[in-house]
């Protein structure tokens, strides 16, 4: 519960769909690979969706970890989409 607040918080979706398990897939409504990029170079590890598609259609998602996903991360996610969600118009 306290994730699908957080993610509330900065405005996401916890996928309704998802049944309680160590993952849940969430739309970011960026591309996940620049996502991913850029996490790692800020010391975080993000796994986007075309790694785990073999056609890698939906590249707005990211897999996070339900049990890992700290505050910290989610605060850098927050300033992250907030850049380049503004970046998109």
């Amino acid at each position: 519960y306290a994730l699908k607040q957080q993610l509330a918080d900065i405005n996401l979706n916890y996928p309704n769909h998802s049944m309680q398990c160590l993952f849940v897939w969430l739309d970011v409504d960026v591309d996940s690979k620049a996502l991913a990029l850029q996490a790692y170079k800020d010391g975080w590890l993000v796994a986007p969706s075309h790694l785990f598609s073999p056609t890698a259609k939906h590249n707005t998602h990211i897999r996070l970890n339900v049990t890992r996903t700290t505050s910290a991360f989610l605060a850098w996610l927050k300033d992250y989409l907030k850049a380049n969600k503004q970046n998109l118009s």
